[in-house]
Formats: C-alpha cells, structure tokens, sequence
C-alpha cells in the first residue's frame, strides 16, 4: 500500500504542477487575444471621433478615357510606379512629398493614372496607425491610400493639377 500512496502523491503533485503551468499560460494569450479585439472592433469607434474617414471622396474606378492623351507609360512601369507608391505610403510615417514626386518624377497624364491604379491593386490600409496591415487594414485602393496619406488641401490641389481629368 505504501506504493499506492506514493504513487499517488506524485500523480497529485504532477497534476497540480500542469493546472498551474496552464493558468499561468493562457492568461497572457486571453489578455492578448482581448486587446486584439478591442483594436480590431474599435477602430471604428476610434475613427468616429477622431473624424477619420469623414474626409474621403467616393470615386468611381478610373478607366481610360480615348478622348484624352493616350497613356505615355506601358503596363510594367506603371506597376514600378504603383510599387514604389506603396512602398513609400505602407510606414507609419510617409513622407508626402515623396508620394506627390513619384507623380511627378514620371510626368504622368490621367490615363498614365488608370494604369498605375489599376496596378496599385487592392491593399489593407490600417487607419490607427496609417499604414499597410494586411490583418487588421480595411480594403482600400489608391484613391483611398492617396486621401489618407496626402490630407493637406495643397497637397490634394496638387493631385488635381497632375490629373485634372481625375480627381
């Protein structure tokens, strides 16, 4: 019986020893998993007071438009074009004039932009911190990148300089 008993006190002993590892263990996961929520279902909220997102115009997905300059860029540039516009917007702190001269740097027209947005794609902006986050960003193309990160009336009267047929 002596056996039994000791045997038993160890089977105990290890029992306690993982109840306590596995306490110990989710509580930082539950915290983690909690605040990830939060941000995630929050953002919305956060964007209610802070005004972000009330800014935005709607437009409508450019096409190229036969009465106008035919586009000078072929599609391979446009989509070094639109890589480097997103490489320069995806941080957390962008700088605006380097967006604005990708523009210019390429002397595009309004169908040089088609080319471009449409190259540019679809990609996850995350309004918190104002950049690329493919889990927690909403769906955005480059209207709504170029909107959030070029906020400035001069800067937005620039764009509509460079494609006045587009923005």
């Amino acid at each position: 019986m002596a056996v039994d008993q000791k045997t038993k006190k160890i089977a105990t002993d290890a029992l306690d020893t993982a109840s306590s590892i596995a306490v110990s263990s989710w509580q930082p996961l539950l915290v983690i998993g909690v605040v990830g929520l939060a941000i995630y279902f929050g953002k919305s909220f956060i964007d209610q007071i802070t005004g972000k997102g009330t800014k935005e115009t709607k437009f409508e997905k450019p096409k190229i438009d036969p009465q106008l300059p035919p586009a000078t860029i072929n599609a391979n540039k446009a989509k070094q074009i639109a890589i480097d516009l997103f490489t320069e917007m995806r941080d957390i702190f962008p700088n605006d004039e380097n967006i604005l001269n990708i523009f210019r740097g390429n002397n595009l027209n309004d169908n040089d932009f088609v080319l471009v947005y449409n190259a540019f794609g679809i990609k996850k902006y995350y309004d918190l911190h104002g950049q690329y986050n493919p889990l927690l960003g909403t769906p955005s193309d480059l209207f709504i990148w170029l909107q959030k990160e070029l906020d400035k009336p001069e800067q937005r009267a620039e764009l509509k300089r460079l494609f006045p047929n587009t923005f």
